[in-house]
C-alpha cells in the first residue's frame, strides 16, 4: 500500500538542529534519539510484547493488529538528502525514521534485527497526515484482515516468499482441520 511504500520521504537519521550564534547550528543526533526515537521504539516493543503473540498451543488464536509510532512535533523539519546537499535542504511536514536494532532480547520474529518506523510530523500537516493517509491505511487494513481471516486462525502461505501481494496470501494446505464449535 502507498501508506508503507511510497507515502513519504525516509530518513536512517534524525537531528535536532541546536542554533549558535548568527551563522552556526550544529545538530544533536543524541537529544533526539534520547527524547523521541528510544521512547517511541521502548512503547513498540512493550506494545509487542503485551499485545504479539507467542509459540505453542496456548497460543491458537492471532489476531490482526497494526501500531504506530507517530511523533507530532512543532518545529520546522528539514531534509538533507545527503552530505554533499547539505546547502539545498528540503522543508518536509512528513518524514518516516526507519531504525535497525539488534534483536538482542528476540522479541516477536526470531531475526538478528528489529525494525522500526516513526512517522515525524509536523503539527500543521497533522490532520492531513490522519485524514489522507493514516486513516485509509488503516481501513484497507481492517478490510484486508477481515478477508484473510481464515489464514490468521490456520495460517498461510504464498506462491512466492520474495516476492507477493497480500490477495495472493493462501489458507495454508498443511493446516489440521480446526475441531467444529459445539
Amino acid at each position: 500500500m502507498p501508506f508503507v511504500s511510497l507515502a513519504t520521504d525516509r530518513a536512517a537519521s534524525f537531528s535536532q538542529a541546536i542554533p549558535h550564534g548568527k551563522d552556526r547550528v550544529d545538530l544533536s543526533g543524541a537529544d533526539a534519539f534520547k527524547n523521541l526515537i528510544l521512547p517511541l521504539s521502548k512503547a513498540s516493543d512493550h506494545a509487542r510484547s503485551v499485545f504479539g503473540h507467542g509459540h505453542g498451543p496456548e497460543f491458537s488464536t492471532v489476531f490482526a493488529r497494526a501500531a504506530f509510532s507517530v511523533a507530532v512535533l512543532d518545529a520546522p523539519m528539514i531534509l538533507i538528502e545527503g552530505p554533499d546537499r547539505t546547502f539545498d535542504p528540503v522543508y518536509s511536514p512528513w518524514v518516516r525514521v526507519i531504525r535497525q536494532e539488534p534483536n538482542i532480547d528476540r522479541i516477536g520474529i526470531d531475526t538478528p534485527f528489529r525494525h522500526y518506523a516513526i512517522d515525524a510530523v509536523h503539527i500543521d500537516f497533522l490532520d492531513e497526515y490522519l485524514e489522507k493517509h493514516l486513516f485509509p491505511f488503516a481501513q484497507e487494513f481492517t478490510l484486508r484482515a477481515e478477508k484473510l481471516g481464515e489464514v490468521f486462525l490456520d495460517g498461510g502461505e504464498v506462491p512466492n516468499l520474495h516476492r507477493w501481494k497480500w490477495n495472493e496470501i493462501q489458507k495454508w494446505s498443511g493446516a489440521p482441520p480446526r475441531p467444529s464449535a459445539r
